[in-house]
């Protein structure tokens, strides 16, 4: 994901820069659903409902929190490399609010 969306941002030509967001956008696709279904089958496989159903619920809560923050970078990345419609210090903030928000949130 990272190393795509920093191949697009760094490429010149317009084909190549789209080819590499869209390579980023299905590794990304391919993160989010590992975290969405594949980990929280393996949770369901190791857990007990009765006993953890407080935990389940709350995985699943986090992995849609998840799933919602992560949808920001490629939108900032789509107006601010793609697009050229943000100006670099607004792409900066956006991204350093993404970036609060999903990932010291949890901390």
């Amino acid at each position: 994901m990272v190393f795509g969306g920093f191949m697009g941002a760094v490429s010149t030509l317009t084909a190549v820069k789209w080819f590499w967001f869209m390579f980023a956008l299905a590794m990304g696709a391919l993160v989010l659903v590992a975290v969405t279904r594949t980990f929280r089958e393996a949770m369901h496989l190791t857990s007990d409902p009765l006993r953890d159903r407080g935990r389940i619920e709350l995985y699943g809560r986090l992995s849609w929190l998840t799933v919602v923050m992560w949808s920001f970078y490629p939108l900032v990345w789509l107006f601010g490399e793609g697009f050229a419609a943000f100006s670099v210090s607004f792409e900066v903030v956006a991204y350093t609010i993404t970036d609060l928000v999903s990932k010291v949130g949890f901390g």
